[in-house]
């Protein structure tokens, strides 16, 4: 890098999941011209090393919270820099309001959708800058080689795909009671199985298997794993409320599977009724599974929405594309922000903040397994 390089830190809350390979794309894409040099930290990484990340945050020129409760939580320690937060969707009663965001230079957003509702609830300024997907990583595969891969070889049934994390479903945002009743009228007229993705879903599991749904769960090491679930699937069902994304279906129509979704968060940007995905309304039972049964009953109309899917991804949704605004975006709030000198004293007080709130959350840990509690994100 040189001297010249535009230091920006970028938080996430996690690591590994979407957020924060929206980070490591960032530095990918945006790092390599040189004129970008980028650190990356994390709700762990913050509380593990609070030491060591107020040093990394310290001597940058500009801080991204990809994960906008990160402005939320920390935006006070790094007041001498400027400042950009992204949100990805909005929920009543959430704290996703103009007045909780003190300091801010710039606000972006993953969707239309999203960037309309910022804008009724009193944000002025707020600029779309899509999620992506690597198209090289996320790419057709073999069904046959991936189910063996997987384990699941001896299916004889269809596989539909239902991917994400349970701790991101607070009052059915996936929409599983929709998935549930649809996969119920499905099965009524043919055997399908569902291929489950993601932490948790140990209540989904058993519903499933209440109505005699093959659920089949398997979890990936990294993100390079995501194509073998993507390979084994027939479809892929979106059944979600609400959504910042979903990445997911990004991801799956990459891998050139048909998808079923409800119009949340940029799906409506991406997806064609009838050209390269089906879109259904948000709780409609019968008009989900009568999109999974179309499909399933038409295999070429299954493959034209497949192959018109991944040309979709390839010609306006890699990372490549989407991130292309972000660099205007941070040189601008940077040249309209102030850059003060950390002071010492600021530095002092900022580290006894996260050293305090570390050792807050190491005793709430403790005290957590103690009682037979597990490990949550926050």
């Amino acid at each position: 890098m040189t001297n010249n390089s535009l230091r920006v830190a970028l938080f996430s809350d996690r690591e590994d999941w979407i957020l924060g390979t929206t980070a490591h794309e960032i530095k990918r894409c945006l790092g390599r011209s040189g004129k970008f040099d980028f650190v990356i930290s994390s709700e762990d990484r913050i509380y593990n090393k609070p030491v060591h990340e107020l040093k990394k945050f310290g001597k940058c020129d500009l801080v991204h919270w990809i994960s906008p409760g990160g402005n939320l939580s920390y935006s006070s320690l790094f007041k001498h820099i400027p400042q950009i937060v992204t949100i990805h969707h909005c929920i009543d009663g959430d704290a996703h309001w103009p007045f909780n965001y003190k300091g801010v230079n710039k606000f972006l957003t993953v969707s239309c959708r999203s960037q309309r509702e910022l804008i009724d609830r009193g944000f002025l300024d707020v600029e779309v800058v899509h999620n992506g997907v690597n198209h090289e990583i996320f790419r057709p595969l073999s069904q046959t080689e991936c189910r063996h891969s997987l384990n699941l070889k001896n299916i004889s049934f269809p596989l539909i795909g239902f991917f994400g994390k349970e701790s991101s479903n607070p009052m059915d945002r996936k929409g599983t009671q929709a998935l549930l009743n649809s996969l119920s009228d499905i099965n009524r007229h043919k055997q399908v199985g569902v291929l489950l993705s993601g932490e948790g879903w140990g209540a989904l599991r058993e519903r499933l298997t209440t109505l005699k749904i093959p659920v089949f769960q398997k979890q990936v090491r990294s993100i390079e794993d995501m194509p073998l679930l993507y390979g084994a699937i027939d479809l892929y069902l979106c059944t979600s409320r609400i959504e910042g994304g979903p990445v997911t279906v990004l991801e799956a129509m990459a891998c050139k599977k048909p998808v079923v979704s409800t119009p949340v968060g940029h799906v409506t940007e991406l997806i064609r009724h009838g050209e390269n995905g089906l879109l259904v309304p948000i709780d409609d039972r019968e008009a989900m599974a009568c999109g999974v049964l179309n499909l399933l009953s038409d295999s070429l109309l299954a493959e034209k929405l497949g192959e018109n899917g991944r040309e979709t991804v390839l010609r306006s949704w890699t990372w490549d594309v989407v991130l292309q605004p972000l660099a205007g975006v941070y040189n601008s709030a940077v040249e309209s922000g102030s850059i003060a000198k950390y002071s010492p004293y600021q530095y002092s007080k900022d580290l006894f903040t996260l050293l305090a709130r570390s050792l807050r959350r190491r005793l709430w840990l403790d005290e957590g397994f103690s009682n037979g509690g597990s490990r949550g994100t926050n």
